[in-house]
């Protein structure tokens, strides 16, 4: 390495839908698996054993199940942060590379 930065925004793009992809499919499988724990909960509690469960089960499945709820939307919004920076080396790379071009035809010029 030459002390530069460098990023491949084809690559880096390609990595980023993936992160979506992924954040996609875990929210269409949690949203499922949700919907079939609750619906499991409603069974249970039931008798006075069952009830005693439940005491201690929801106060630790309840945000458990919030903070599932959170992953796909914050996968996605990683997502977005990692294309917004991307895009901002792209547009700050294609300044720099015009700058140099007028940099360098004005010295040119100047000879």
């Amino acid at each position: 390495m030459n002390g530069m930065q460098d990023m491949q925004p084809s690559a880096a793009h390609q990595a980023f839908q993936q992160l979506a992809d992924a954040a996609t499919t875990f929210t269409q499988a949690w949203a499922a698996a949700r919907e079939a724990t609750i619906r499991l909960e409603g069974q249970l509690g039931k008798p006075h054993l069952g009830a005693a469960f439940m005491d201690n089960y929801l106060p630790l499945a309840v945000p458990t199940r919030e903070d599932a709820d959170q992953i796909g939307p914050r996968l996605m919004a990683a997502r977005d942060a990692g294309v917004a920076s991307v895009d901002d080396y792209t547009t700050t790379n294609a300044q720099d590379a015009a700058n140099i071009d007028k940099a360098v035809s004005g010295l040119a010029e100047a000879e």
